[in-house]
């Protein structure tokens, strides 16, 4: 299911103005515009995925069971996978949302 958000667009003066030609011109732009960052972002995805299947593959499980039972005595080592690990997640989660809303506002 997909939730929309009421977002109010102030459009300044001269964009109204503009013949629907130029309006055209105008959108066509900001979805090429927005195409080029998703290809931009789908890269760092893939980037970020293959970060999360080396993790998973280290310690044969997902980072969520590795976080829950992460040991307060854990090596340093460990401490600095964590890290790295939960960055990498956040970058998918990032990327993802953000390939999501671009898809959204390009109609595909």
């Amino acid at each position: 299911m997909i939730v929309m958000e009421y977002v109010e667009t102030r459009i300044p003066d001269v964009l109204r103005l503009l013949p629907d030609v130029e309006r055209g011109a105008f959108s066509r732009a900001i979805s090429s515009s927005a195409k080029v960052r998703m290809a931009v972002l789908e890269r760092r995805l893939d980037e970020a995925r293959g970060e999360l299947r080396r993790f998973e593959s280290k310690y044969g499980r997902d980072f969520s069971a590795f976080e829950s039972g992460f040991a307060d005595d854990a090596d340093m080592s460990s401490h600095d996978d964590l890290v790295e690990w939960a960055f990498w997640r956040q970058i998918a989660i990032d990327c993802s949302s953000a390939i999501d809303g671009y898809r959204l506002l390009i109609g595909e």
